[in-house]
């Protein structure tokens, strides 16, 4: 599936997603794959997250797209378009994408315990993975977390499918 040149999903993506959304507002964490809708770029979260989150509002029109923040596993989940596996390349990120499924909170799960919405869904709009990077690199984040505090609930994400500085 692919984006459109401003980062937002297609329509067909629109229709889908709409599905998803409505079962998401029923309050249950649901269950989706991982590079259909969107990519994970996983980062550190406490002050060099809060310094990447400040810095991609500044930076992405209308303000930092989706993200998920676990305080559990101290790491936050940037919903990227998909594809952006195919380019990511930041010691700072994890990037995660087909292959796996990734269990979300609802979406208007906004406060812990275990992982909320710290900037929701808007949409169609996703976080643009190129400021992203820029952003990562210039907050000079701590290194990402291992593959083992990268899971939503429980997900394995393989790691044929993650980049991160080294191509894998």
């Amino acid at each position: 599936m692919t984006t459109t040149s401003d980062g937002t999903l297609n329509a067909h993506q629109d229709a889908q997603l709409a599905v998803l959304i409505r079962k998401w507002l029923e309050g249950e964490d649901q269950s989706v794959p991982v590079g259909r809708w969107w990519d994970i770029v996983v980062s550190r979260s406490g002050v060099p997250g809060n310094l990447v989150l400040q810095h991609m509002d500044t930076m992405q029109p209308g303000g930092c797209g989706p993200f998920i923040a676990d305080p559990e596993g101290d790491t936050l989940f940037w919903l990227v378009p998909p594809g952006t596996i195919k380019s990511w390349m930041n010691e700072h990120g994890l990037c995660f994408a087909g292959g796996t499924k990734a269990t979300l909170p609802p979406v208007d799960k906004r406060r812990p315990p275990g992982p909320y919405w710290l900037r929701p869904l808007d949409g169609s709009r996703l976080v643009d993975p190129d400021l992203l990077h820029r952003a990562l690199i210039a907050m000079t984040p701590t290194a990402p977390p291992s593959r083992e505090g990268t899971q939503l609930k429980g997900p394995e994400l393989p790691p044929h499918n993650t980049h991160h500085g080294v191509v894998a």
